[in-house]
Order: structure tokens, then C-alpha cells, then sequence
């Protein structure tokens, strides 16, 4: 067939920030990029976490608390906090979440784009064609460098907002919950799960993001513009979630369970108590609110943050 054409989409307004960032390039080259990153990752990040706190309430109920259901987990809640309930442990969710969205997203583009420029330096010097492939391995490399360095931010605000989760009635805030789990059991404990953790979130997180951009860019092709929209990215990241979070709930429910753990257990020991406890089944617990959760989470973050970068005029896509 005919090649696509792509007609140009009509350009930004150019307002005060826009021609403050101008400036800013001119003087530091390179670092418009890094302050624009930051900020689209940072209203991603307030965005998900804020849609995700209730799910989360729920997902770590059925996971943790036995014979749990979604009845009786949003009945606990009701009974020991009332409505606001379900948004107890929001601050813990940002001061883990927010830090981890800034770096995620700042590292990721990049690390992707130093990968392809790379590779296709390399496949140049040896007279290959280096189109399709490179894209790929730089979204891999840059999703699994990205997601490690943000969990060292994450880990600690994460495990604190479990145990608050998982005891509604026990801590007071954020504050209060680390200061009586690092006086309890050390500040080591903050880290307990980051090894099943990464498990899981280096799988999740370069899935979502190939699959995000791929996806986006399929819908982006269907526009005269090739310009991918609002609507576009929502579509890319519930397909993303639902695949991404399909792969990935039996390791989910593991760093459930070893971080709402009191005591230390390692990834075999927790599943054999598992499996013992509840067979096979065990490591689907809790599915419908992940699958929910992270279509949500990650949908709201992703669009806001490919959207953000766009205004901007920074490209979102698979290539860039």
C-alpha cells in the first residue's frame, strides 16, 4: 500500500514556560529535557497514586488478610477508619511513589535513547540495518536500569504503606509507622522484599513500557497527524496493565506477603506457606484489584506523563 503521510500537528502555544525553558536549554544544553521529564513524571506519579490508594487498600486485604474478601477487606476498613479509610496510607503511597516516578520516568528516556544510539553506532561501523530491533533492547535496558535505581527510593515508603495497609488501626500516619517499625525490627527492614520486588517490577515495568509504546504508536498511525492522543494513551496502557499484570500477579503476591510478614522469610519459604495454605490458587489472590489497579495506575501515569512530555514537544514513542 501507500506510505503513510503524516501531516503536521498544529503546534503548541509558546506561554512563559515554554520560552523560560528556551532559555534554560540555550544556557544548559540538555537540561529542558531533564526538567521537562521531571515534571511530567512527577504529575504522573500525584495522578496514580492518588487513583490507585483505595485499590490498594483492597488488593493488600485479600492478599494478606486470610479468607478475606472484598466484602469483608472494605467492611475492616469502614469499621476501624470510616470512608478515609480507604485513603489511609496516601501519604506513604506518595512519599514512596512520587520520588520513584521522578526517577523512573527521568532515567528511562535516557538510558533508552543512549542504548539505541548505541546500538545503531554499532550495527553502522559493521553496515547493518539497525531499525526495529534497537528500539526494543533500548526500552529492555532502560526500563530494567530505571525501575532498580526508583526502587532504592521506593522500597522503604512502600513496605511502610503495606503494614499501614495491612493494620488500619495500629499507626497513626506515615511518621508513626516508620518510627515504630524501625524501632521494633531495624531500619533493615525497610528493604525486606526488595528481592521478589524486583522480580516482579523489572518484568512489569519493561513490559509496560514496550508494550505502551508500541501500542500507542499503532494508534498514533491511525490519525493524519501520526500524533497519538489523550484517549490513544489510555487505550496503549490498559493493554499494557492487563498483559503486564496477567505475567506478573504470583510474584505480586509474594511481596505481599513477605512485606506484611512480621517475621523474615525468603521467597522459597513464603511459597511453600503458601502453596500449603491455599494450593495453586494462592498465587492468583487478589488479581482482579492488581489487574485494576495497575490498569488505572499506570494508564493515569503513562497518559499523563506521554502528554505532559508532548506539550512540550518531546516525542513519546517506541522510536524516540
Amino acid at each position: 500500500g501507500a506510505a503513510l503521510v503524516c501531516k503536521a500537528a498544529p503546534a503548541a502555544p509558546v506561554g512563559a514556560l515554554q520560552g523560560m525553558g528556551a532559555k534554560i536549554e540555550k544556557a544548559f544544553p540538555g537540561a529542558r529535557e531533564v526538567g521537562i521529564n521531571a515534571w511530567a513524571a512527577l504529575l504522573a506519579g500525584a495522578a496514580g497514586y492518588l487513583i490507585a490508594t483505595p485499590l490498594e487498600a483492597f488488593k493488600v486485604g485479600l492478599q494478606t488478610w486470610p479468607g478475606a474478601s472484598l466484602t469483608s477487606v472494605g467492611r475492616n476498613i469502614l469499621a476501624k477508619r470510616g470512608l478515609p479509610g480507604f485513603f489511609y496510607g496516601l501519604d506513604a503511597m506518595y512519599a514512596a511513589g512520587l520520588p520513584y516516578s521522578v526517577i523512573l520516568y527521568s532515567v528511562y528516556q535516557p538510558i533508552k535513547r543512549w542504548t539505541n544510539q548505541a546500538l545503531e553506532n554499532r550495527d553502522a561501523n559493521n553496515g547493518k540495518d539497525s531499525q526495529g530491533s534497537d528500539s526494543m533492547a533500548g526500552s529492555v535496558i532502560g526500563g530494567s536500569i530505571a525501575e532498580v535505581m526508583g526502587l532504592l527510593f521506593f522500597m522503604p515508603g512502600e513496605l511502610i504503606r503495606m503494614r499501614m495497609m495491612g493494620n488500619p488501626g495500629v499507626y497513626s500516619s506515615f511518621l508513626d509507622a516508620g518510627k515504630k517499625i524501625v524501632a521494633a525490627t531495624g531500619a533493615g527492614t525497610l528493604y525486606r522484599g526488595f528481592k521478589v520486588t524486583c522480580f516482579r517490577d523489572i518484568p512489569y515495568t519493561v513490559l509496560t513500557f514496550v508494550l505502551f509504546e508500541n501500542v500507542r504508536d499503532l494508534l498514533a498511525a491511525r490519525h493524519e497527524s501520526c500524533t497519538a492522543t489523550f484517549l490513544d494513551s489510555v487505550a496503549a496502557g490498559v493493554a499494557a496493565a492487563i498483559v503486564a499484570s496477567t505475567a506478573t500477579i504470583p510474584l505480586d503476591v509474594l511481596k505481599s506477603n513477605i512485606m506484611a510478614s512480621s517475621g523474615s522469610a525468603s521467597m522459597r519459604t513464603m511459597s511453600k506457606t503458601l502453596f500449603r495454605e491455599g494450593g495453586a490458587a494462592s498465587f492468583g489472590k487478589g488479581y482482579l484489584p492488581f489487574l485494576t489497579l495497575n490498569s488505572i495506575k499506570w494508564t493515569a501515569s503513562m497518559a499523563v506523563y506521554a502528554t505532559v512530555r508532548e506539550f512540550y514537544g518531546l516525542k513519546t514513542s517506541a522510536s524516540h
